[in-house]
């Protein structure tokens, strides 16, 4: 026995309004308690674009986000009236799940060059700082890019990541890194694609046993859709140490 806390993995909408209305499915359907978004909402970080934020807030839960290379400061500004829990704020806890991150260094200006390796270098000693200061029981990590957080492989539960597009679920030194894909399919550039990807995210089943106080990682569920109204692909991992069915 015992509760469950799903957190649903969002990233690279990409300015595409279809991906909200997937998320809100998903939402729904799965009965995810808690949104994770790692950036790349919009395509070219204007203002205007980041007005399709305004359907976070029919979602009915915590939306919490760290900005990408293609989310200007106007970008992360305009979130924040919309009610988004930015994590380059501050940690956030929910559920007894401690969740901490930093925006991508290409975030700090309205252009989308990428990140220079001191800039880099400069957001993993912010990250380091952010782990630090949320103390012990650091229940998940982050950040738009892998290569932010990857010093944290074997030092945290789980890392969460977008920004290539590509949705899978792997383990480096006993992490739990998850990279949600694209929600938004690429956005207008995948529209425009004769193979345009499916949109993706990732669901995280959390287990808080009985007698214990931390929530513990014991499935991932990767969800794809070819197009909205078409159903959901759902592949489940298990996480060693699933003890009980999750249903």
């Amino acid at each position: 026995a015992g509760e469950y806390v799903r957190v649903l993995h969002v990233s690279d909408i990409h300015n595409n309004p279809a991906a909200f209305e997937f998320v809100k499915q998903v939402t729904k359907v799965m009965k995810a308690d808690l949104v994770v978004d790692t950036g790349d909402i919009t395509d070219y970080g204007t203002e205007i674009e980041a007005g399709i934020g305004s359907r976070i807030r029919g979602l009915g839960v915590p939306y919490l986000f760290v900005a990408g290379n293609h989310d200007s400061p106007k970008v992360i500004e305009k979130l924040r009236q919309y009610g988004v829990i930015l994590l380059s704020e501050g940690s956030f806890a929910f559920k007894g799940l401690k969740v901490v991150g930093v925006n991508d260094p290409g975030a700090s200006r309205p252009t989308m060059e990428a990140p220079s390796p001191g800039e880099i270098e400069e957001a993993r000693r912010k990250l380091e700082l952010r782990v630090k200061w949320a103390g012990e029981g650091v229940s998940i990590v982050a950040v738009h890019s892998y290569e932010v957080a990857s010093f944290l492989a074997g030092r945290v539960p789980v890392i969460l990541h977008g920004h290539d597009h590509r949705l899978s679920v792997r383990e480096e030194a006993g992490t739990v890194v998850v990279d949600a894909g694209t929600t938004g399919g690429a956005g207008l550039r995948g529209l425009a694609s004769e193979k345009a990807p499916p949109l993706t995210v990732a669901l995280l089943h959390f287990a808080k046993r009985d007698g214990e106080s931390l929530p513990e990682l014991v499935a991932v569920d990767t969800i794809r859709v070819s197009g909205v109204g078409r159903g959901f692909t759902i592949e489940r991992r298990l996480i060693s140490g699933l003890r009980e069915p999750l249903f």
